[in-house]
């Protein structure tokens, strides 16, 4: 008996050392639920690590690629969780993307859908989930944060930088084809009107119907065929200003004014400073016997908006009310091509 009690008086002093171990360890450690900070303060939402979640568009466009690219370094240098979809120009798939990200309670959405009517409403979505939504050069209204250009200072300045080319070029200017997906975005109608008006200014306005939008949504094969259906056309027609409110659209026209010989009769006016767009201007600096009709575009830097947008969360991690942060743009023209290729390191 006495042997029995003693062994049962050891099993509980063993069992009391191993709870007040637990209880040390428990302390040391904090439980899973237990939300961990962050080195700025901020507290991830899982307790855990900071989560994106990123809506594109596309990812086929060099700038949706190049944005794409800047934001999973940026991310992965922050110790940051970057999670991706596509929804291709598609309001459902927007929708079902940005509602994914919500249920999985994210820390941040950054929607480059370009789709302001369902973003807008997403944008409510996640602000009453209270997860921030950032949307990328295009407005989804009150209720979510602004990334990207000011439409209006990029339009104004990229027509700044044409009127004197297209000056040298034509003496007035007949016909503005506009290629964009105005129907479908706000933001590019602003982009169209930004660079018609100063440039109707400067060398004389035109009818209405000698403004033509040619509706290529986002799809390059489409503003191909469109803008070589327009000038056949219009065969006899000249002082032409094609505005295209991305460079791939531009790209489109530019091949097809080629194609059809008709540089002469027409200028190119584009936004964005992709690749196509800077290699046709350095061929015009650089060979004075090459003939384009691209005059000008204007660089948003996508390759930076990575880094910018990490450190806009931030800001918004640390609770600024500041709702809007500007990208850098910067007027490209053959004049300044190579003083743009040095700054960014490309030559």
């Amino acid at each position: 008996m006495k042997k029995t009690l003693k062994q049962l008086t050891a099993l509980v002093l063993a069992l009391l050392l191993v709870f007040s171990m637990a209880a040390c360890a428990q302390k040391e450690t904090p439980a899973s639920n237990t939300p961990a900070a962050s080195s700025d303060g901020y507290t991830p939402r899982d307790g855990k690590t900071i989560r994106i979640g990123l809506v594109q568009n596309n990812r086929s466009e060099p700038f949706h690629v190049n944005m794409y690219n800047g934001l999973v370094a940026a991310c992965e240098a922050e110790g940051w969780e970057l999670e991706a979809a596509i929804c291709d120009g598609d309001a459902s798939k927007h929708i079902q993307a940005d509602e994914s990200f919500i249920t999985r309670n994210v820390d941040l959405i950054v929607d480059f859908a370009c789709l302001p009517e369902s973003g807008a409403k997403e944008a409510t979505s996640a602000k009453q989930a209270g997860i921030p939504l950032v949307t990328v050069d295009v407005d989804y209204g009150e209720d979510a944060y602004y990334f990207g250009v000011n439409n209006q200072v990029a339009g104004n300045k990229l027509a700044e930088a044409a009127i004197p080319l297209l000056q040298e070029k034509f003496e007035k200017v007949d016909w503005y084809v506009l290629l964009s997906s105005a129907a479908i975005s706000p933001t590019m109608k602003v982009r169209e009107d930004s660079v018609v008006e100063p440039i109707m200014e400067a060398l004389g306005n035109v009818d209405e119907d000698h403004i033509v939008r040619l509706d290529a949504r986002t799809d390059n094969v489409r503003a191909a065929s469109l803008t070589r259906d327009w000038l056949s056309a219009h065969p006899d027609d000249s002082n032409i200003v094609f505005i295209a409110t991305n460079d791939d659209r531009g790209y489109a026209a530019v091949s097809q004014i080629q194609a059809l010989e008709r540089t002469a009769d027409c200028a190119v006016v584009s936004f964005n400073g992709d690749p196509a767009a800077r290699e046709d201007l350095k061929k015009q600096a650089d060979d004075a016997s090459y003939e384009s009709p691209w005059v000008a575009s204007i660089a948003f830097n996508p390759s930076q908006y990575g880094a910018s947008i990490v450190e806009f969360a931030k800001q918004i991690f640390a609770g600024s009310t500041e709702k809007t942060y500007n990208a850098v743009v910067t007027p490209l023209t053959k004049d300044t091509i190579h003083d743009y290729l040095k700054e960014i390191g490309e030559e």
